[in-house]
């Protein structure tokens, strides 16, 4: 598979164990301001809600390769997020919010 991302598949990502680990489906992916990744579980309904103990700091390569379905976001923009409702339900894309920005 051609690589897609503009950034190089060593490129360091958030992501949590409920993803990585366990397999959950993907609820939110963030393309930060400062560039940075997030590929985060659905915490919504019976998921697990996020914490700080959960996350995990991988490589670009080993997110798209474990969870294949990432690929769909190389071309989401810095500054942009994703995000569905349940694991089949469709990805909106939109602007992050301003309250969302870390200074």
């Amino acid at each position: 598979m051609a690589w897609t991302f503009a950034d190089p598949p060593d490129t360091g990502v958030y992501t949590t164990r409920q993803v990585f680990v366990d397999g959950e489906p993907l609820g939110l992916v963030a393309h930060d301001p400062d560039g940075d990744w997030q590929f985060l579980h659905d915490e919504e309904g019976d998921g697990d809600l996020r914490n700080e103990d959960d996350l995990r700091f991988v490589h670009l390569r080993e997110i798209v390769e474990r969870v294949p379905e990432v690929a769909q976001f190389a071309d989401l923009p810095i500054g942009w997020f994703a995000s569905r409702e349940t694991g089949e339900a469709p990805w909106v894309r939109e602007p992050q919010p301003k309250e969302w920005a870390t200074d």
